[in-house]
């Protein structure tokens, strides 16, 4: 997959694009950010072990989200049904959309990996972690694509971009502070 010309950034407009939901239906990415601001985290695939403790995490932290009057949507690729099994598997209280050709993830400038960004020093230890933790066991890309790269994007209820975080690794994700604190410093910008 080749990088979109000029990557998005904060301050840009979000793209949109139709995805598929848990129910098999499309559902476009904005209604994510209609009423409340929107992180909206794209994973590497459902079986990755750092996604797992991502999903994890993010589902542990939802009454923060909450506070902070924001949406969380995560975004995979593969099939809707690897879509519900992860979500029933993993208790995910978010939306989750699926996108099977990773269109989506193109236009928010996710690209496929390197063999070092995905397979490098900075990577081994923190997947060997994540695959020892309960519930992050590593499993099969089921549809997705190994070398997709990860992100998380922080979008206003105007779709403006307020934090555009591409992975530098598969093992880099931003926290739940950080994907929050993007929401204020949008706000005192406003």
């Amino acid at each position: 997959m080749a990088p979109s010309a000029t990557p998005i950034g904060p301050g840009d407009r979000a793209p949109d694009a139709s995805l598929i939901n848990l129910s098999g239906h499309l559902e476009t990415l904005s209604a994510g950010w209609r009423e409340r601001p929107a992180a909206l985290v794209f994973l590497r695939y459902f079986g990755c072990p750092i996604c797992r403790q991502q999903v994890i995490r993010l589902r542990l932290d939802r009454e923060r989200f909450e506070r902070a009057g924001m949406e969380v949507v995560l975004v995979g690729h593969g099939s809707p049904e690897d879509g519900r099994r992860f979500a029933e598997e993993r208790g995910v209280p978010y939306r989750l959309l699926v996108d099977p050709t990773r269109a989506a993830y193109e236009r928010f400038g996710l690209t496929t990996g390197s063999l070092m960004q995905v397979f490098g020093p900075q990577c081994v230890a923190p997947m060997v972690r994540a695959a020892l933790q309960p519930g992050c066991r590593q499993g099969l890309p089921h549809g997705g694509n190994l070398m997709q790269m990860p992100g998380a994007f922080v979008v206003d209820t105007d779709g403006v971009v307020l934090l555009a975080h591409r992975s530098a690794t598969i093992a880099d994700t931003p926290t739940t502070d950080q994907l929050i604190a993007a929401l204020g410093e949008g706000r005192r910008a406003a």
